[in-house]
């Protein structure tokens, strides 16, 4: 399992855990984590799991991702992101 370390603006700093890809549940919002040549990046949208896709669950449509794990996604999470603090995991693509 993969610790992230956030700060959150109004709280003192919590861990968040992430969980490994093949056990995303069906049909719910949630936060996924990539890894590429660059490092590891948090999607700034929630997505949904779907059989083999996985779907924005702002425009419902298909993104082509290729995720290694995932969290529940909370609706303070976009407030969090768009200001970030030293320590914070997301995408900035």
């Amino acid at each position: 399992m993969t610790w992230i370390t956030r700060v959150l603006s109004d709280s003192p700093k919590i861990t968040i855990m992430w969980q490994p890809v093949e056990t995303v549940p069906e049909g719910i919002d949630i936060a996924l984590a990539v890894i590429d040549h660059v490092g590891v990046h948090s999607l700034v949208f929630p997505c949904r799991h779907s059989g083999d896709r996985w779907i924005s669950s702002i425009t419902q449509r298909t993104v082509d991702v290729h995720p290694t794990h995932w969290q529940l996604w909370t609706s303070s999470r976009l407030l969090q992101e768009s200001h970030p603090s030293d320590g914070e995991f997301l995408m900035t693509r």
